[in-house]
């Protein structure tokens, strides 16, 4: 149980990482009105993976959590933060038809949003981001 603990607090650096480089490059692509290439199409899909192994990770830590813990309301809410966070990971699926500056606009802002449910949801654990 501790190693898949140490794991899921290993994935959300991982996620972190990618996700930094996905901004940056995603806010420039828009700006500059380029055009989608595979590293995008990559990192896109990268932090759609890893979003869903973390989930993946919690949902076997929240079961086994659940059942010796007082702290299930707690568990909860930043269960619902986490698939928050998830949704939009997913989202930018949704306009791989559409053209480039909505793909990059679009998956920017649902990056942005799934980093900041992310970082609410791990701010309700004591010392949430220490490692």
């Amino acid at each position: 149980m501790a190693t898949l603990l140490i794991i899921h607090w290993s994935v959300r650096w991982l996620i972190v990482l990618v996700s930094g480089s996905i901004i940056g490059r995603f806010f420039i692509g828009w700006k500059r009105a380029e055009s989608f290439d595979p590293i995008d199409e990559m990192l896109l899909g990268s932090f759609k993976k890893l979003m869903i192994l973390q989930a993946g990770l919690g949902v076997v830590l929240f079961v086994f959590s659940a059942l010796h813990t007082d702290a299930l309301p707690l568990l909860l809410m930043h269960a619902g933060f986490m698939l928050l966070a998830l949704g939009l990971a997913i989202l930018p699926s949704k306009w791989k038809e559409a053209s480039p500056s909505i793909r990059y606009k679009n998956a920017l802002f649902c990056v942005i949003g799934a980093l900041v449910s992310i970082v609410a949801g791990v701010a309700l654990f004591p010392g949430g981001w220490r490692i």
